[in-house]
């Protein structure tokens, strides 16, 4: 067995939602816009998670000639808590790192080891690289934090940056998606889309999804709406939340009042993000800290590079 490490920069690629296929969508309450309304007390929680590529490398199996391509890379989640009026604070972070194979090569309990010794754990995936690494960040070490910080801090309601996964079940949680890829309207609603105020969001869309990601089919029932972030021409400025229809529309609409009305004020300008105003400033501000959170690349690449070496002496 022999390692090749290589700078492939598999993550310079648009990194995707894991986004599940929709089967059916209709609304849960009268088809007209709302205005959000101010919480009188809130606690909220913004969980995101970032991933950098350490190396690329290549798995040579010198008996038989295979090769296997693979990737290492850090991955942080964390969480900031937030009040209304009272600045957000860093909590619950964790990193972890990754060696991700694709196939199972023969030599699996050797690279297992060699990866240990250098901080990583070793994951076989039959999927694209890129894909298993997003899906590590989000539905493991994203979905730990979430599970953390509502436990541990009481919050009232936690807002995950992405598509809500199915293991935060009964949790308060909302998904927050920047980019609208999908629309969970019907046609003749686009209008309304477009003429949506500041502050006000869509009527409840009961989404039935089946996640294409799962070996079963299990499938999974959310409800969907849109916000207005800032007063922007046609779809513009206008983003996507959704939560597990397990909590029950009322709870779901007291919920899509809330971000409705408090978003807004949150949005990121141009002058700050090139994803503004979508890229929220508490998740802005939780990206930026989470990629120093990560560690110094040079230092853990030093240390990949002496394990390596010193397997070969």
């Amino acid at each position: 067995m022999r390692v090749v490490l290589s700078r492939r920069d598999f993550l310079t690629q648009h990194i995707m939602e894991l986004e599940e296929s929709v089967q059916l969508s209709e609304f849960a309450e009268e088809g007209r816009l709302y205005e959000g309304k101010s919480p009188q007390q809130l606690k909220l929680a913004f969980v995101d998670g970032v991933l950098r590529e350490e190396y690329g490398f290549a798995l040579l199996e010198e008996e038989t000639g295979e090769v296997y391509e693979g990737v290492l890379v850090s991955v942080a989640a964390g969480a900031v808590l937030f009040r209304k009026g009272s600045p957000g604070s860093f909590c619950h972070g964790t990193v972890k790192r990754y060696a991700i194979v694709k196939g199972i090569p023969p030599s699996a309990e050797k690279l297992r080891r060699l990866m240990e010794r250098a901080g990583f754990e070793l994951v076989t995936t039959s999927e694209d690289l890129l894909q298993q690494a997003i899906r590590l960040m989000k539905e493991d070490l994203e979905t730990q934090v979430v599970r953390e910080v509502y436990q541990k801090e009481k919050v009232d309601l936690v807002v995950c940056d992405g598509t809500i996964s199915r293991k935060v079940r009964g949790i308060p949680c909302v998904g927050y998606i920047k980019a609208l890829k999908k629309l969970f309207l019907p046609k003749d609603s686009l209008e309304m889309l477009r003429q949506m105020p500041v502050g006000y969001r869509t009527p409840l869309v009961k989404v039935h999804y089946q996640e294409r990601m799962e070996e079963k089919a299990d499938k999974v029932e959310k409800y969907a709406w849109y916000v207005k972030l800032a007063q922007m021409s046609g779809l513009a400025g206008i983003a996507r939340l959704e939560a597990l229809a397990e909590h029950g529309v009322e709870r779901v609409r007291e919920w899509a009042d809330w971000m409705a009305y408090l978003l807004p004020s949150l949005r990121s300008e141009s002058f700050q993000d090139s994803r503004a105003p979508q890229n929220l400033q508490p998740i802005r501000g939780l990206e930026q800290f989470l990629h120093r959170y990560l560690g110094n690349p040079a230092l853990i690449r030093r240390r990949l590079e002496e394990v390596l070496a010193k397997s070969y002496a």
